[in-house]
């Protein structure tokens, strides 16, 4: 009985040896990973007709309405196609603006419009532009690169105007013309 037991607990002996043999192998030949690969992946999420807004104190400052927006989690980056903002003024005036593409940085509280821009407000004004950047931080509307504002009794070109009211007022810069009276 003791030869049986023996050789029963030198099987169980070398099972025990191949398997840890096996595992020591599989550790050992197992693929080096380098430190410097990028193993994090961006986290990407894509919305149909959604809408974005902006609110201080309970006051509506702006919106945007895409048909398709993408998401970078990670980054917080938006980009939008197919765009229609609204901004609000002071007085209860607003501008519509209308952009086949947009970026908004929700870190920054950025937008920016861009591939020709074109706008009209609820009291008459009217512009077109090739960029429209909203800078949230210092509340300034900036329009840039063949700039074309209208409005009743007035039109004004230029390369570059930036209004801290949503263009209630605002300033023209490079090639700046202005052209008072019946502009139609």
């Amino acid at each position: 009985m003791t030869k049986k037991v023996n050789k029963k607990n030198a099987i169980v002996l070398i099972l025990v040896l191949l398997i840890v043999g096996l595992i020591y192998w599989a550790y050992a030949s197992r693929p080096k990973v380098e430190e410097t690969q990028n193993t994090q992946t961006n986290k990407v999420m894509v919305y149909h007709n959604n809408t974005l807004k902006e609110e201080v104190n309970g006051k509506l400052i702006w919106q945007c309405y895409a048909e398709t927006m993408t998401v970078d989690q990670d980054s917080q980056m938006f980009t939008m196609e197919k765009v229609k903002g609204t901004f609000y003024r002071e007085d209860g005036t607003s501008i519509e603006i209308n952009a086949p593409k947009a970026t908004y940085d929700q870190k920054n509280k950025n937008i920016e419009l861009v591939d020709g821009i074109e706008a009209k407000s609820s009291d008459e004004l009217k512009f077109k532009t090739d960029k429209v950047t909203w800078n949230g931080e210092q509340g300034i509307l900036t329009c840039e690169g063949n700039v074309d504002i209208n409005k009743p009794g007035m039109r004004a070109t230029a390369d570059k105007a930036e209004s801290k009211d949503v263009f209630t007022n605002f300033k023209l810069m490079g090639n700046a013309h202005i052209i008072k009276g019946d502009n139609q």
